[in-house]
């Protein structure tokens, strides 16, 4: 019941003109710090994003594509679509080979990209950053330190004089609103994974299952709401990871995006001792926000 009433509150929100709830296949997401490059790939600056939010100092938050969750030994051979963290980006810390591996899945996915998408000029500059050492040159800025300090700092670029990232131009945002309706093998959770269909247990519509769910902030360490472990005793008539409680891809996102949006509010999140406390109603009405004034 919870998992349908999230999914009721995320399709709330997603018809109401006046909220910003992200749409499918796009999340919102503090970025740190923005590599700020010329058309020709040339690096400029390493901006930082800081901003003053009430008392407290925050990110700026862009409506970039989903994030991807990352389980195994294999994880490193999953990236985020034109953002992740350093270790992707700039393949750091220098002497771990995770790092290492997991820059040459972001190279890799770069050139993979499909040739009219290369041709925006925002993602055509990224790939030049690449091929003139850029990341050299980043590694060498004063603010690179600054990255350091931030644990799995997220990243991504911009071209200078524009106010969005690259992963916000108009052609990148509009290859992912079509990969959502039309998923291809790239688009797939795990490389080589079938795609099962079953019927959902949130809508009861018949549908693509989602293998793994996204991951939620309900504490420190960020678990997914739905997840099970393979080979651990949880799998039931073959099934395994998320196949074993069916729930279609629209839905999956729909729910997990209406819990992240709560737990991101300031007025229907309430913090009791190490518990959170989220509400909601079934219609739009500022009894939402004021109920624990």
């Amino acid at each position: 019941m919870i998992l349908q009433a999230l999914k009721e509150y995320y399709d709330r929100e997603a018809t109401n003109p006046d909220s910003d709830i992200a749409p499918e296949g796009f999340e919102k997401k503090g970025i740190p710090f923005i590599v700020v490059i010329k058309s020709n790939g040339e690096f400029l600056n390493l901006n930082p994003t800081r901003e003053t939010v009430g008392e407290r100092i925050d990110y700026k938050t862009f409506l970039l594509p989903r994030s991807k969750t990352r389980t195994g030994s294999r994880s490193y051979e999953t990236t985020f679509f034109l953002w992740d963290h350093i270790g992707y980006l700039f393949g750091y810390p220098e002497n771990d080979p995770k790092a290492a591996r997991q820059h040459q899945t972001w190279l890799n996915f770069l050139n993979a990209l499909p040739e009219d998408l290369k041709q925006d000029e925002g993602v055509k500059a990224v790939l030049l950053f690449y091929e003139k050492n850029g990341v050299a040159a980043v590694k060498h800025h004063a603010s690179w330190p600054d990255c350091l300090r931030i644990p799995s700092c997220n990243m991504t670029f911009s071209l200078v004089g524009e106010t969005g990232p690259v992963p916000c131009r108009p052609a990148v945002q509009a290859y992912v609103r079509a990969a959502v309706s039309q998923p291809t093998a790239r688009d797939k959770e795990d490389s080589g994974a079938a795609r099962v269909f079953a019927h959902c247990l949130i809508t009861g519509e018949y549908g693509e299952i989602a293998r793994i769910h996204g991951r939620t902030s309900i504490d420190k360490d960020t678990k997914s709401l739905v997840a099970f472990q393979t080979n651990s005793g949880y799998d039931s008539f073959g099934k395994e990871k998320c196949y074993n409680a069916p729930v279609c891809k629209s839905a999956e996102f729909a729910y997990t995006t209406g819990l992240n949006t709560l737990l991101k509010s300031r007025g229907q999140r309430l913090r009791i001792g190490d518990a959170t406390a989220l509400f909601w109603s079934e219609k739009a009405s500022s009894l939402e926000n004021d109920a624990f004034f």
